[in-house]
Formats: structure tokens, C-alpha cells, sequence
């Protein structure tokens, strides 16, 4: 039983101090709309706005998915890194290839259903803990 409260005890500690980070989109999001020149200068946009060791998500035009680590970029050229700490060197992607760019960010919904199951959690403990407490030969 005391294994089964600590067990309790520490997943409800994770689920309340996690943040859920997702892939979200960065710009339009009618992609398919844009010329390629403006969805260029978009997505070139977009990059300028991210740091170095983001993480990133990128659709090809070819339809491949990639998770990589952004770099650098110059106005035709995305310099990322995938394969951590493998791969020191950074992959060059033609910009006119990317059809969508994906940024990993803190997803606010998520974040708040995983933090209120984490305190639900830790009350039913709390609760399970005080109702097998005996006070004076009561039990409550």
C-alpha cells in the first residue's frame, strides 16, 4: 500500500510540474493559396523570429517530415541540425522546398488538463491517505 502512495505521490508531482509542448504552425495558414514567392518570403519571415536550438518541424513540398534543431538561415538556404549530439553539422534545406514550418511551443490547453489531473490526482491521495487515519478509536 505504501508503494502504491509514493508511486501516487511522484506521477502526480510529474503531471503537475509538465508542460505539454506541441508543433505548432508558423504563419498562413492557407499555404496552399500563397505563390511560391510569397510563401517564400513567409517562411523566411518566420525563421528570422526563431533562436538558435529550436526546435523545429519542417513539411517538404516532396511531403517528408524532419524534426530538427534550427540553426541558421540565409535567403535561400535553412541550416538545422537533426540527430543530436551525433550530428554536429548542419543539414542545409533549400527554403523553396519547405512547404510548412512548425515551431515546438508550450500547448496552453494541454498544459492545463495535464496540471488539473495532476492536482485531481494528488486530492484523491490526499483524500485515500486522511480516510484510513483512526482518531481515538474513530475511524474516519
Amino acid at each position: 500500500m505504501k508503494d502504491i502512495k509514493k508511486i501516487t505521490i511522484f506521477l502526480s508531482m510529474v503531471l503537475l510540474l509538465s508542460q505539454c509542448k506541441t508543433y505548432q504552425p508558423m504563419g498562413s495558414k492557407n499555404s496552399q493559396e500563397l505563390s511560391d514567392e510569397n510563401q517564400t518570403a513567409i517562411i523566411i519571415r518566420n525563421l528570422s523570429t526563431l533562436e538558435k536550438d529550436e526546435k523545429i518541424q519542417i513539411l517538404s513540398k516532396s511531403g517528408r517530415e524532419m524534426e530538427l534543431r534550427y540553426q541558421s538561415h540565409s535567403s535561400d538556404t535553412l541550416y538545422a541540425n537533426y540527430n543530436l549530439p551525433k550530428n554536429k553539422f548542419p543539414t542545409k534545406i533549400a527554403i523553396d522546398e519547405i512547404e510548412e514550418l512548425r515551431v515546438k511551443k508550450i500547448d496552453p490547453l494541454g498544459t492545463i488538463i495535464v496540471s488539473g489531473l495532476g492536482i485531481t490526482s494528488i486530492l484523491i491521495m490526499i483524500g485515500t491517505l486522511y480516510s484510513n487515519m483512526q482518531f481515538g478509536g474513530f475511524s474516519i
